[in-house]
């Protein structure tokens, strides 16, 4: 069964899998030379360089969905409408959005990252915009299950498309092996089973500018929770950490596959559903730039 569990209660025992999977010696190695700090590229300074990776992680997820026929990603989602108030009493300094008090419209879609089965092992997303617009608005983000990311420079990223969005099982298992932290971050992503797409925790995962109105220069970062402070659920249970390639629907799994969007989609029809937009900031120090910006942390 999946966990739900109180926060502090699971335990991600990645690390443990992997040394059994290549042993003690090998584990250890992988751990010393995980990704250098280097900052995810769209954070890099230099434009051109930007601009080339933008475009290498556009064709990437372009040549996927040529070859399924669809999106590569997030294929099947559920959302709706609504508003964003920021709290009146945030412990936070004013910026151009977030001022006490405001409110925005809202639109807001959950979706599965790797496949369209509600009963499968999946990394699970929300994305939100506040405007009521199809282009435009001060503001869109999007979030994922775990706190993590499972890539956070060029070869990293081709390590994923090669990996788990390849369909190839060796490949996926071959892809866990190859460095220290592709295991973990993966297990702290997963989700099975939850009992709806409002009680999992989502990360934006990288790390963005925060302009106060006092002029100060800032890094942030934001996480949705429910709105009720109740444990998170669809957290993977030691079965399933041993095993994340298995991630198919389990046999005893009679519910519909599309469960959690048809949970959400009915609930929406009868009452609000909420949630608590999180931001955690810190002042921005040019020594600090590349540690800050790490996604797989």
């Amino acid at each position: 069964m999946a966990c739900a569990l109180p926060p502090g209660q699971w335990y991600n025992k990645a690390s443990e899998e992997l040394e059994k999977m290549v042993g003690q010696n090998e584990a250890k190695r992988l751990r010393e030379n995980e990704f250098p700090n280097l900052p995810c590229a769209m954070f890099l300074a230099n434009q051109e360089h930007l601009k080339l990776k933008g475009n290498a992680i556009w064709t990437k997820n372009y040549e996927a969905s040529l070859k399924c026929g669809r999106r590569s990603t997030n294929m099947a989602g559920v959302g709706g409408f609504g508003t964003l108030t920021v709290a009146r009493n945030g412990q936070f300094p004013p910026n151009e959005i977030f001022n006490p008090g405001s409110v925005y419209p809202l639109r807001l879609r959950h979706s599965n990252a790797l496949g369209t089965d509600d009963r499968a092992m999946d990394i699970l997303g929300v994305a939100i915009k506040l405007a009521d617009v199809d282009e435009g608005g001060p503001l869109d983000l999007p979030f994922s299950s775990g706190e993590g990311l499972l890539y956070c420079n060029g070869p990293a990223l081709d390590d994923l498309f090669q990996g788990p969005l390849s369909g190839d099982l060796e490949k996926y298992k071959a892809y866990l092996k190859k460095n220290g932290s592709y295991y973990r971050n993966l297990v702290n992503m997963m989700r099975r089973g939850p009992s709806s797409y409002d009680q999992v925790h989502y990360y934006a995962q990288l790390t963005y500018k925060y302009c106060g109105l006092d002029g100060i220069q800032r890094h942030c970062r934001y996480r949705i929770v429910p709105a009720n402070d109740g444990p998170e659920s669809g957290l993977l249970d030691d079965e399933d950490q041993k095993f994340p390639w298995n991630g198919g629907p389990r046999p005893t799994d009679t519910r519909s596959p599309n469960y959690l969007k048809q949970e959400f989609a009915s609930r929406l029809e009868k009452e609000t559903i909420e949630y608590r937009l999180q931001i955690q900031i810190r002042n921005r120090e040019g020594s600090d730039d590349k540690e800050i910006s790490r996604t797989s942390r």
